[in-house]
């Protein structure tokens, strides 16, 4: 893997502007790391959210932002929450420009350092990803290195491919999209995990409640 690659951080939103205004998006700007681009993708967004992102993101030119079509989401809430964002994701994975990727949701955030750790370990160990650990705010922490449903978060740095969600996922096999595409990630690379915290995840009211004593 080339030693100082373009990171590509694709975030998937929809009505969070001052979540991904505010949280999301300057802490990847504010990476140790500055190799990176920050790839914004709008999953349908209202007339009024799209203009207020656009008014709001800071002028930086590693960002873009595009908003696309609105995933069409099964009629269960339940089904279509463990869905979402994944064409947004998907778009922003084939529009993405870097050797290495990594997906950040709208109202979580990396830790100053994230990026360079994963990378410094991908090189460190030889490997094609790289996943660590995250802390849920308030709620303690999640991950262990065994990879599993409901074990971990957005945490995963790794060398681009074609690999992307299926939309369908959790109807089909009741697996939900995040740990879908980790499944198969971890299928076509060869990877490491790393005892350090590399994500901050805010759980939210909408949030089923994650497991935090692994």
């Amino acid at each position: 893997m080339n030693p100082y690659p373009l990171v590509s951080i694709v975030i998937p939103t929809y009505t969070r502007v001052e979540l991904l205004c505010g949280r999301a998006v300057p802490s990847c700007l504010n990476q140790t790391y500055a190799n990176i681009e920050v790839v914004i993708v709008g999953d349908g967004s209202p007339p009024d959210i799209e203009q207020r992102v656009r008014e709001s993101l800071p002028k930086d030119p590693r960002i873009s932002y595009t908003n696309i079509e609105r995933q069409d989401y099964p009629d269960n809430a339940v089904c279509a929450w463990n869905v979402r964002g994944s064409q947004a994701i998907n778009y922003g994975l084939d529009h993405a420009k870097g050797e290495c990727v990594m997906t950040v949701a709208d109202d979580d955030e990396l830790p100053p350092d994230s990026i360079e750790t994963l990378l410094n370990a991908a090189e460190e160990r030889g490997v094609e990803l790289v996943w660590g650990r995250s802390e849920i705010v308030g709620h303690g922490f999640l991950g262990d290195g065994n990879p599993r449903h409901g074990g971990q978060t957005n945490h995963a740095l790794w060398k681009a491919d074609d690999t992307r969600m299926d939309l369908r996922c959790f109807t089909n096999r009741g697996i939900p999209n995040d740990w879908d595409l980790l499944q198969r990630l971890l299928q076509n690379h060869t990877w490491s995990f790393i005892d350090a915290v590399v994500y901050k995840y805010w759980p939210s009211e909408h949030t089923p409640p994650v497991d935090s004593t692994v």
